[in-house]
């Protein structure tokens, strides 16, 4: 009879998970889950609850929109600048600067600025934008004396005077008021005047006399 030899082999040994470990990864996984689906819930809840309150406040928006856009004209109208005023008395004048200057006729005068070389007045009055009023001319120390009438509508701040001189001739006047200044520009003229080219006129204020015209001259237009 024979004589068996057993041989135990061992086999290679891996490692498995524990089972309470596995068991406790399953729980955190379905309380995970359960987590996650309670989120997305809540979410959906809230999602239905905010709907309304986000319409609310999207027309609440466009009312408030429409508002501002109501009353951005009337702050833009208080804010806008002041309508030109045209009305009163402006002038604009050379005077000689010496004695000598004046004309023979003219050398014993007292106050020399009461002969001036060239001098143009207007006074105007303003009615909306219509613009009326008279203009009056000396020339070559008082030896050219002209006037007339003046009549034209307001463009913004700026007027165009279509004149006639007593001497013959004709002139297109460009007028444009910056504050206390009148801009006078001739565009273009023919026969005999003695209008300005360009010039600038200065708003003759309360109280102030010009030393060639008499005081009742002065008086503010009605």
């Amino acid at each position: 009879m024979g004589v068996w030899n057993a041989t135990i082999v061992r086999m290679p040994y891996r490692r498995s998970l524990p089972l309470r470990t596995f068991a406790s990864t399953l729980r955190s996984l379905r309380l995970r889950f359960c987590s996650t689906a309670k989120d997305a819930k809540h979410a959906q809840r809230n999602a239905k609850e905010w709907r309304p309150r986000l319409a609310l406040l999207r027309m609440l928006l466009l009312v408030l929109s429409g508002l501002l856009l109501g009353i951005a004209p009337h702050v833009s109208a208080q804010t806008r600048a002041p309508k030109p005023n045209w009305n009163g008395h402006w002038n604009w004048a050379i005077y000689p600067k010496d004695r000598s200057e004046l004309p023979p006729a003219y050398q014993d005068t007292e106050n020399i600025r009461e002969i001036p070389a060239y001098a143009l007045d207007l006074t105007l009055k303003q009615r909306g934008n219509r613009l009326r009023g008279t203009w009056g001319l000396l020339a070559r120390y008082l030896a050219r004396l002209d006037d007339g009438d003046i009549a034209t509508t307001i463009k913004g701040n700026q007027a165009t005077l279509r004149l006639r001189s007593n001497f013959g001739g004709s002139a297109t006047i460009l007028l444009t008021l910056r504050g206390d200044k009148i801009h006078w520009k001739r565009i273009n003229a023919s026969g005999e005047y003695y209008f300005p080219k360009s010039e600038i006129l200065h708003r003759v204020q309360p109280g102030e006399k010009l030393p060639y015209v008499a005081n009742e001259e002065t008086e503010d237009p009605e």
